[in-house]
């Protein structure tokens, strides 16, 4: 069991780490992202987006 749940945590947190980096791009491609921003400031906002996403799925459940 405790392999299956540190794959589900790692499959999570990889996927969750290529949505970051892909919406940076996007962002900055775009020219959509302000010149003083970073990857850390769109991972905090992928965050913000993942959290939210939990939250309604507490409160919906």
């Amino acid at each position: 069991m405790k392999v299956k749940k540190f794959g589900a945590i790692a499959g999570y947190a990889f996927t969750f780490l290529i949505f970051s980096i892909l919406l940076y791009f996007i962002l900055k491609f775009s020219e959509k992202l302000p010149a003083e921003w970073g990857y850390l400031h769109v991972f905090l906002i992928s965050i913000s987006i993942a959290s939210v996403g939990r939250l309604i799925k507490l409160l919906l459940v």
